[in-house]
C-alpha cells in the first residue's frame, strides 16, 4: 500500500515536529519552523493539523501506539516473575531505542499541553502489564496501585533520561534493576 501525496505530506510533517519537539520542547517550536523544516507551506501544515495542539496530541497518540506495539508477550510458561522483568526490561529497551519519541514524550508529559487522559494512557502503557504481575502479591494490599504506579512509571522514565543523557551504557543492569523492582513489590513487608 503505497501513501498518497497528502499521506506522506502529513508523515513528513509529523517526523519533522517530533524531532523539533524532542530537541527543543513543545512551546519553543512555532508551526512556522515546523513548516519550513519539512519544507511545505504553512498552510500546508494547517489542512492536517487544525492547530498546534492538534499536532502535539496526534503526535503523543503516535508514539503511544509505538510503545505499545513494541512489547511482546512473554512465553505462557513464563512466571509472574520473568513476565514482569522481561516487560520492564521492554519498556525501558523502547525508551533507549527511540530517543527522539522519549524526548517528545518527556517535554509532552511535563507540558501545560499534556492531556489527563494522555498522562494515564502513558502511564497505563508503561506500568499496567507490570501491576498485573503483581496481581495477589503482598504489596498489592498495602500499598495504593496508583503509588505502585507512580514509583514504576517514574523510575522507568528516570532511568531512560539518565542513561540517554550518559555515555555508560546499561546493558546487564538493567535485568538486575528489573529483578530489584520485582523483588522489592512481591516480598511481605517486614514485621
Amino acid at each position: 500500500m503505497t501513501c498518497t501525496g497528502k499521506e506522506q505530506k502529513r508523515q513528513l510533517l509529523l517526523a519533522t515536529a517530533l524531532h523539533l519537539f524532542s530537541q527543543n520542547g513543545l512551546d519553543n517550536v512555532s508551526t512556522a519552523q515546523i513548516a519550513r523544516q519539512a519544507g511545505v507551506a504553512s498552510g500546508s501544515l494547517f489542512f492536517h493539523f487544525r492547530c498546534k495542539s492538534s499536532l502535539i496530541h496526534t503526535l503523543f497518540e503516535h508514539v503511544l501506539r509505538q510503545l505499545q506495539q513494541s512489547l511482546t508477550v512473554p512465553a505462557a510458561s513464563c512466571g509472574a516473575r520473568d513476565t514482569f522483568t522481561d516487560y520492564f526490561i521492554q519498556i525501558v529497551h523502547f525508551w533507549l531505542t527511540h530517543p527522539i519519541q522519549f524526548g517528545f514524550i518527556r517535554h509532552y508529559y511535563f507540558s501545560p499541553q499534556a492531556l489527563p487522559r494522555h498522562k494515564t494512557a502513558l502511564e497505563t502503557a508503561c506500568t499496567g502489564r507490570l501491576i498485573a504481575c503483581l496481581s495477589g502479591s503482598p504489596c498489592q494490599g498495602r500499598v495504593p496501585t496508583s503509588h505502585i504506579q507512580a514509583v514504576l512509571f517514574g523510575g522507568i522514565m528516570f532511568l531512560a533520561r539518565d542513561t540517554l543523557s550518559s555515555s555508560q551504557p546499561l546493558s546487564e543492569d538493567l535485568h538486575l534493576l528489573a529483578e530489584k523492582y520485582w523483588t522489592g513489590f512481591s516480598q511481605p513487608a517486614p514485621t
